[in-house]
């Protein structure tokens, strides 16, 4: 869909809706980078599993176990990197 701009207004309504979306999900995705690293930094899972590994690939399986989790982590922090120290840019 195209960005569209009421002239009368000059606001751009599907890209707001668009920026408003993204801006939502680094929100959820902040807490969701906090929350694990707080399990991860205080070995919160060690109770039950013996690994932060096994403990994203049995109770965090369906969005990607560790894998998962390490990608998340890592976009989080590619997102609060300047695109110039990103390895070859955009």
């Amino acid at each position: 869909m195209f960005c569209t701009t009421d002239n009368s207004t000059g606001i751009t309504a599907p890209c707001n809706s668009v920026k408003e979306s993204l801006a939502a999900i680094a929100s959820l995705q902040r807490d969701v980078c906090k929350q694990l690293q707080d399990i991860r930094d205080n070995r919160l899972y060690q109770q039950r599993y013996s690994s932060f590994s096994e403990y994203c690939d049995t109770e965090l399986g369906d969005w990607g176990g560790y894998i998962g989790v390490a990608l998340i982590l890592a976009s989080a922090k590619a997102m609060n990197t300047p695109v110039t120290e990103v390895a070859g840019g955009v």
